[in-house]
Formats: structure tokens, sequence, C-alpha cells
């Protein structure tokens, strides 16, 4: 993963980086692209989960390594995969899945990704300005979708990630 680092300073020159953007206000779906949209600027140095500049390749690298446990071993991907609790014991869920999922370490874990596919499926969505980013995993399939958006919030990651994988696996078959 030779193209992922913390973005601890926004001056620096990062090759083939993509500039967010995000709607210009009182502008038309007929208007060009220029007029509809306007950067979307940060003057943050952070160094958490917003500041993490990636590419294609090592996020699919990232996602391999749940497979392989090249990185961290098997300790950090049972970690990252364990449930999170409460103070009294309960599982942190996530809504948009309710009680058959858990909230682990950054990541959604469920065991029905939808009702068409109720797969298990290992779930991680960031936004930050106006970047958009989804990584959806099926772990016994083997199988991963991730997407990347610079369109704020027109360009739903998180929706589009799952549409995709719905139609995938409504073509291969799998149940």
């Amino acid at each position: 993963m030779h193209h992922t680092h913390f973005a601890d300073d926004v001056r620096e020159l990062v090759p083939n980086f993509v500039r967010a953007y995000m709607p210009r206000h009182g502008s038309s779906p007929s208007d060009s692209a220029t007029r509809r949209f306007r950067l979307a600027p940060t003057s943050l140095d952070l160094v958490d989960d917003g500041g993490v500049v990636t590419t294609l390749g090592d996020l699919l690298l990232w996602d391999e390594n749940f497979y392989t446990h090249k990185v961290g071993g098997s300790v950090l991907i049972e970690s990252l995969l364990a449930p999170g609790l409460f103070r009294n014991g309960t599982h942190i869920v996530d809504p948009e899945f309710g009680h058959a999922s858990t909230y682990a370490l950054g990541l959604t874990v469920t065991d029905r990704f939808s009702e068409r596919h109720p797969l298990r499926a290992v779930l991680h969505a960031g936004t930050f300005v106006g970047w958009r980013a989804q990584l959806v995993r099926f772990p016994e399939q083997h199988t991963s979708f991730a997407v990347l958006c610079n369109g704020g919030r027109h360009t739903p990651a998180d929706q589009f990630a799952n549409e995709i994988a719905e139609l995938y696996f409504d073509v291969v078959g799998v149940d």
C-alpha cells in the first residue's frame, strides 16, 4: 500500500490526487458541470479517519488483507471484526441494518445484507468534505465492491456500492 497516507499537510502535492467537489448553490441540473459544482476545499490537516488518502488499488490490497492476514495477522483482523459493546454489554447495532448487524471498529458486520441477498457482509463508509466512499465485502463469496466518489452529497457511494452488489449477485445467482 504505497499510495496511502494521512494527509497531515494540506499544502502537500499528492501525485494523481482527485479533488473533491460540492454542488454550487443556486445551480440547476441543466447547467454545465463547471457551473453546477465548485471545489470543496479543506484547510484541515487531519490525522484521523477524514485524513486518509488512498487509491482504489491500495483499498483493494487492504480488503484482501482480511483474507490473507498478511498485515497484522489474525489478531488484527479478529479485533477489527469483533462486535462493539456498550458498557452494559449489549452490542452496538448499525441502524441501517438493525438487529441483524453489529458495529465493530469502524466496520458494520451484518448477517443479512438485503432481503434479496441475505448474505454476511462487512461494510465501511467514509465521508469527508466532498468525498464519499463505500467498501462492501462479502467474506464467504470472497467478493468486494469499492466505490470512491468526489461529487459531494450528490454522489452517494454507499448507495452505489450496495446497488452494484445487488445487481452482481442477481446476475451470478447468489442468494
